[in-house]
């Protein structure tokens, strides 16, 4: 081998290549080691938080009356293992958020080419046709000190500070305009709750939406994702996919970088009977030198 050729091998070992590293924030299977209550819709359920294993999930609702007894159950095994939202008290819509931070102070922060990214297995009893049935979110609680149910329509002092990307879909078979959607939250002094009518308008629209429904199969179990990829000082792509249905758009006039929340959402019985969660999976990738 010529001593200029070995120079220039030896020369290109040493440059250190551009490695994206990737870190699970939250994996949350719902082992029995994490629940208490058992799974009995009977009792009053809770999740611990001990990350990256399970996170301690918390219930709200938009309108009284609340209960929190029968609507969300957690259970470690059986065909609805996971956290199961459903509505067997009649009080409506409601939603289910957790921290994937261990400190409420703290949160994810998106560097240029960061992404951050929350995978989900859903199972839907009994799908029906219905805007905003099922919603995901990565939010921001800006320090926002929740307990459960963190709010209800009427006291919702503690939603208000949250801010982030929201996809509303509908989870049966019927198409429209926007059957599937992403929008923007942005932090409000006004507006009482994560999914309120207004904060899904079109002044909140990030751009990207399409006609199909997402038809979840009936008691299927599919896997979806939402992804948030910082790709400029002021742009976040945002990709949703679940069942086939797949949707990207960029923001580009992003001011929100930071994030330490995950919510679902469930559109009561005119959505569906129940929607199962599992595998719950949050990871940040980060790019950089190795």
């Amino acid at each position: 081998m010529k001593p200029s050729l070995l120079l220039s091998l030896m020369m290109l070992a040493s440059i250190p290549c551009a490695r994206a590293a990737e870190k699970i924030l939250l994996n949350d299977t719902f082992d029995a080691a994490y629940l208490s209550g058992g799974d009995s819709a009977d009792l009053e359920v809770q999740s611990a938080q001990d990350l990256p294993h399970s996170a301690e999930w918390f219930l709200s609702y938009q309108a009284e009356p609340v209960s929190l007894k029968a609507n969300l159950v957690f259970s470690a095994a059986g065909e609805q293992r996971g956290m199961t939202l459903r509505d067997v008290a009649e009080s409506g819509v409601f939603k289910v958020m957790a921290y994937f931070t261990d400190s409420r102070a703290e949160t994810i922060h998106l560097n240029v080419g960061d992404s951050l990214t929350v995978t989900f297995d859903v199972a839907v009893k009994n799908p029906q046709s219905k805007r905003s049935g099922f919603l995901v979110g990565l939010m921001n609680a800006h320090g926002s000190q929740l307990v459960s149910p963190y709010y209800v329509y009427d006291d919702g002092a503690t939603s208000r500070p949250f801010g982030g990307y929201i996809v509303d879909a509908n989870p049966g078979t019927e198409d429209s305009q926007h059957a599937t959607a992403i929008y923007r939250r942005q932090p409000s002094e006004t507006l009482h709750s994560l999914y309120h009518s207004e904060t899904l308008s079109n002044e909140s629209f990030v751009g990207a939406s399409t006609g199909a429904a997402l038809d979840l199969p009936e008691g299927g179990i599919c896997e979806g994702s939402l992804r948030i990829t910082r790709v400029s000082e002021t742009e976040n792509e945002i990709a949703f996919s679940l069942n086939g249905v797949e949707i990207t758009t960029l923001d580009t006039g992003a001011d929100l970088f930071s994030f330490d929340s995950v919510n679902f959402g469930y559109g009561g019985l005119e959505a569906a009977t129940s929607i199962t969660l599992n595998n719950i999976r949050v990871v940040l990738r980060t790019s950089g030198d190795s």
